[in-house]
């Protein structure tokens, strides 16, 4: 008997009751799919770090390379538990052909290797340590989707010829963040390519659990040993793997939040119009004697079938979309979380949307208990329609508001991250030509060089000069830390300080926001800076923006290092502006070549480097975005769908008066959309002004935990103002134009019947 009720319910308010079905599957796919892609995206990283067993400390260097040193260091350290010593061999990128591909320009520096022996380890697509034989070669997965490349397509490094046989999956160097990328060989051919390249050493370190690697990496670079490169961190490579993917899938969080706010207002004023329309019914069935708890059971058994239903939708439909969604973690780091895994996260997230869903219509259902059967019957707390129609175009507000959100915010968010100027917040200075320095036996001599050719050279505008050295400082603990410090000019091209400015006083300090956190410093702060074995002291003047090595940097005002050649320099970068804007790709070209003939030295342009550097974020926040607009625009035009006709059913008998006194549905469709109109344009406002104020927060909020801070939205103005609100006008048009066509299906005579 409570299934017959059920159904007939269901038949009887079909449209109601598919667009509970509606809101409550969107919800439950968007949170389904948050869900698998965040432990797929964490468990993947974690299990290719675990086979590749991962060193927990790496230091790149190149020149010459004392291993008792080495070898002293790590066995006088019970946190070691294993080191290695890799060599890389770092190839001109002009030199390297990925079948009809060159290299030449790239950002990234390319190089081959050998497989390791007892860690960091380069496995293949199916997770398994690669070895190859002679002629064939290992290329790494990030170039295989950006070339088009197959099994079988040849690989040319300088007069030399490879077979792919394999794409390798690099725990440390999968991201396009990371600065290098390597190709693996035999060792036969990697001893025949030793002329053509440079060979440079990672010194690599496994560490005991408890281990603090900050601290390993403090009293390694006071040991006074090799580190002629980089220092990288497990931490870091973890951030470099997980920033693009993360971001896409924060911003997918934030649209199933919005989702989840707008399905509980739609499905609060779904069941309200849904207890309206059945009020006489629940009167009759208290007036037979039924209690009040079985009649909201009743209701409440209809929902829990509707749940199930979009649960069991929201299910597959998550899994489905979380492949492509999740295409390129598989593709960097492989499955990490097996389907079963996966299967019941999905199970998780759609219970959580559901249980959430039926707690608020439970309550809202309670309402039926309030009602006596006599006003039931007949309508007794009816409220003026005036007020009702003022409250009814409330939620269109609302809920177009929110659309608007949604569309607006992941756009922003993709415009400012794709625009030239975001590099200030990467703590990437403001010019438009990057020349680095970096890994050779003089890197001081080579910047000194590069410093005379650029003051010598007509067409440079205006240069600076920073070069990168480790700098220990002293906490306030007496804790010696060491940090990535810049020396130069800062005020020439500055990044984006959210606190601040930028250090101009021999005697100031610029430090990254996650150092500054890290320390617990604030501006005007003094800290210890120790400085050929003398501790001098600095204040605090400005925290910056960086997420760029690791995040943790800082910056001192040191005008006279460029003439020094005598300091321990880890690297040396240049930032560039010329005169004639036109003459860029020639010079780029010319200061190429002086690369190719000899001169350790790379050239970028700063767009072309940063597209390189971030193309993957950008691809999935690019992705997120259109996931983001389009259920947007779906539940735009379900809402208004499901709007305009419940006023149609609400109103029937009014239209049925007008259309028996002569009025056309035309006419009378006409002031129903006209009565949308304003409501509509009213919700695009309030959206686009909390997209821009409350999505830049979200943004910052989101860039902070990466390393930026002071974050501003860089927006595309025609379409964030113009080309959005028009999409958002034509979605609401189409939506409302097919709900008020149920006028037409009105009948003059339907205002009598039952009145006689």
């Amino acid at each position: 008997m409570r299934w017959q009720l059920i159904k007939n319910n269901i038949r009887r308010n079909k449209l109601i009751n598919f667009s509970i079905f509606v809101f409550m599957a969107v919800s439950c796919v968007l949170f389904a799919v948050t869900i698998c892609l965040t432990i797929q995206l964490t468990g993947s990283i974690s299990h290719l770090m675990t086979i590749a067993k991962t060193p927990d400390f790496l230091q790149m260097h190149a020149g010459e390379l004392n291993t008792d040193m080495i070898k002293e260091f790590a066995n006088g350290h019970q946190e070691v538990r294993d080191y290695q010593i890799n060599t890389f061999l770092n190839i001109d990128s002009s030199k390297i052909y990925l079948a009809d591909h060159s290299l030449a320009g790239s950002s990234q520096d390319n190089g081959v290797c050998i497989q390791s022996e007892r860690f960091d380890f380069l496995v293949d697509m199916n997770d398994v340590i690669l070895t190859l034989q002679q002629g064939e070669i290992g290329v790494p997965v990030c170039y295989m989707r950006q070339y088009g490349l197959d099994i079988g397509d040849i690989v040319t490094i300088g007069e030399n010829k490879f077979e792919i046989t394999g794409f390798i999956r690099d725990s440390q160097m999968n991201s396009m963040m990371a600065s290098s990328k390597r190709f693996l060989i035999c060792s036969e051919d990697y001893k025949e390519l030793m002329d053509i390249g440079e060979e440079e050493y990672l010194i690599e370190f496994l560490l005991e659990e408890d281990s603090n690697p900050s601290v390993f990496s403090t009293e390694y670079m006071e040991a006074g040993l090799p580190k002629n490169g980089p220092c990288i961190t497990e931490s870091l490579i973890l951030m470099m793997n997980a920033l693009s993917d993360g971001i896409m899938i924060m911003l997918i969080l934030f649209a199933s939040i919005l989702v989840l706010v707008v399905a509980l207002l739609c499905i609060r004023f779904i069941v309200y119009t849904g207890l309206k329309q059945d009020q006489k019914q629940v009167g009759m069935l208290k007036a037979l004697g039924i209690s009040k708890r079985d009649i909201r059971r009743l209701y409440f058994a209809k929902y829990i079938a509707i749940s199930a239903a979009a649960a069991v939708f929201g299910i597959c439909t998550s899994i489905v979309i979380s492949n492509p969604l999740g295409r390129q973690i598989k593709e960097l780091y492989g499955n990490g979380q097996s389907t079963g895994t996966l299967f019941l996260m999905a199970i998780a997230g759609t219970l959580l949307i559901a249980g959430i869903t039926l707690l608020s219509i439970w309550k809202m259902l309670k309402k039926t208990e309030k009602m006596s059967a006599l006003a039931a019957l007949f309508d007794i707390c009816e409220k003026p329609k005036k007020k009702r129609a003022f409250k009814g175009h409330l939620p269109v507000i609302f809920l177009v508001a929110i659309g608007t959100i949604l569309m607006v915010v992941p756009f922003n968010i993709l415009s400012t991250i794709s625009a030239p100027e975001f590099v200030n917040y990467m703590g990437i200075g403001s010019g438009e030509i990057r020349l680095d320095i970096r890994q050779c036996e003089d890197i001081a001599t080579n910047a000194y060089k590069m410093s005379r050719k650029l003051n010598d050279d007509p067409r440079v505008d205006q240069f600076v000069r920073l070069d990168t050295i480790v700098t220990r400082i002293r906490t306030k603990d007496n804790t010696e830390v060491n940090l990535m410090t810049e020396y130069g000019d800062h005020l020439v091209f500055p990044v984006s300080y959210s606190k601040g400015e930028a250090p101009s006083d021999e005697n100031q300090i610029a430090l990254s926001l996650l150092n500054a956190e890290d320390l617990g410093l604030e501006i005007g702060d003094k800290i210890d800076v120790i400085m050929d074995e003398e501790t001098r002291e600095f204040e605090v003047c400005g925290i910056y923006s960086d997420i760029t090595n690791g995040g943790k940097t800082a910056k001192i005002a040191d005008t006279q290092l460029a003439q020094e050649n005598n300091r321990d320099i880890t690297w040396s970068i240049f930032y560039v502006s010329l005169i004639e804007q036109e003459n860029r790709n020639a010079w780029i070209a010319e200061y190429t070549e002086l690369a190719q003939r000899g001169m350790e030295l790379k050239v970028a342009d700063i767009a072309s480097y940063v597209n390189a550097t971030f193309g993957q974020t950008m691809e999935q926040v690019q992705m997120a975005t259109t996931v983001a607009m389009t259920v947007s625009a779906g539940i735009l035009v379900v809402i208004l769908l499901l709007f305009s006709r419940m006023q149609i059913t609400n109103d029937r008998k009014d239209i049925s008066l007008r259309k028996a006194l002569g009025f056309k549905g035309k006419e009378i469709a006409v002031q129903y959309e006209k009565g949308y109109i304003y409501s509509i344009l009213f919700g695009i406002v309030i959206g686009e002004i909390i997209g821009f104020l409350m999505g830049s927060k979200l943004a910052g909020i989101m860039l902070q935990s990466l390393g930026a801070d002071g974050f501003r939205f860089i927006i595309n103005l025609p379409v964030a103002l113009i080309g959005i609100p028009l999409l958002i006008c034509c979605v609401c048009a189409i939506a409302v134009k097919c709900g008020v066509h149920e006028i037409r299906n009105v009948k003059p005579a339907e205002c009598v019947i039952g009145r006689e």
